[in-house]
């Protein structure tokens, strides 16, 4: 999608480093899960809340806000992404 166009064109191939929750640091793009919709954003933690932004050019997208406690999976640390050409 286009959450994250700002950065990584829509269409991207991303590579994915899983990492524990405690190597996370704010700011860090992930990839997470909720109830089996998947998503790319920014990753912060403040005490027991995940938040999750988005850097799009289209104002649709929002922040999402969870506690920690949530069903939320993050799967990993975005560490490269590859944008492929026609």
């Amino acid at each position: 999608g286009d959450s994250m166009d700002k950065i990584m064109p829509d269409g991207s191939l991303i590579a994915v480093k899983p990492l524990p929750l405690e190597s996370l640091k704010n700011g860090d793009i992930v990839v997470f899960s909720n109830c089996y919709d998947y998503s790319v954003k920014h990753y912060f933690k403040y005490d027991d809340k995940l938040i999750f932004k988005p850097n799009s050019y289209n104002r649709a997208h929002h922040e999402q806000h969870y506690n920690i406690d949530d069903d939320i999976v993050i799967h990993g640390k975005v560490v490269m992404h590859s944008v492929l050409h026609d």
